[in-house]
């Protein structure tokens, strides 16, 4: 599906991300058009939860980009097979075009230049992931990374769809909140311990531009060879159920 066809038919979109209690809390999966940010801590399950979103775009006929500064080209398919997610014939077909992202210029001109990038994918393809972008903001300014987030949220207002992960320590607080209220779909990830069982959560802070405040996590955890599992109840930290 090009991002043509994409454009035409737009409205109330959502794509499934194939994980039932994920598409539950989203309200549906992720929102065409829309920009959403992934957000959380070190091994939180970040990087995961988009591979799931873009295998939920790939096999239901999209394609997409993938910036990565996470993972070569072999890597990123290694890692999705072993999570049962093979995407090594939608990279053949040119479905997906994977761009791994290695800063060998001046690390404050990474922006611009991904940018410029994101901008020639979202109008051939229509559907761009970024993971992550903490790597080429963290000698950028404030200024310049809310320059960054307001250009992404204007392609997703031509209806282009810009997912973009970011570690929690990447954003202080008052640049973080501004950046949430650009972003049309706010996802954060975090690990609880409960017991000797360490369990990871998804918190959907605010999808389709709207905030949420009940029914809004899912707890999960991540298995070899089987990808996400959905826990079937939810779990508290502090014993009270």
């Amino acid at each position: 599906m090009c991002a043509g066809q994409m454009k035409a038919d737009v409205e109330q979109r959502a794509i499934p991300t194939g994980e039932r209690r994920f598409d539950s809390v989203m309200r549906g999966g992720l929102f065409l058009p829309s920009l959403t940010l992934i957000e959380g801590d070190a091994r939180a399950g970040k990087s995961v939860l988009a591979q799931q979103l873009m295998y939920g775009c790939l096999v239901r006929g999209y394609k997409l980009a993938l910036f990565t500064s996470e993972s070569t080209i072999r890597g990123l398919i290694e890692q999705m097979q072993n999570l049962n997610m093979e995407i090594k014939d939608y990279l053949l077909l040119g479905r997906i075009r994977i761009f791994p992202v290695s800063p060998s210029r001046p690390l404050r001109e990474m922006p611009v230049l991904l940018l410029q990038a994101i901008r020639r994918e979202a109008k051939e393809r229509g559907l761009v992931f970024v993971d992550s972008l903490t790597p080429l903001i963290v000698e950028s300014s404030e200024s310049e990374v809310l320059a960054f987030f307001e250009e992404c949220k204007i392609l997703s207002l031509q209806s282009a769809t810009i997912v973009i992960v970011i570690h929690a320590y990447g954003l202080h607080s008052t640049l973080r909140s501004r950046i949430h209220s650009i972003c049309d779909a706010h996802l954060r990830l975090r690990t609880e311990d409960i017991g000797k069982r360490l369990v990871r959560v998804l918190e959907v802070i605010k999808t389709r531009g709207t905030v949420q405040y009940v029914h809004n996590t899912a707890h999960f955890e991540i298995e070899p060879r089987r990808g996400i599992k959905a826990l079937p109840v939810v779990i508290r930290s502090n014993g009270s159920g």
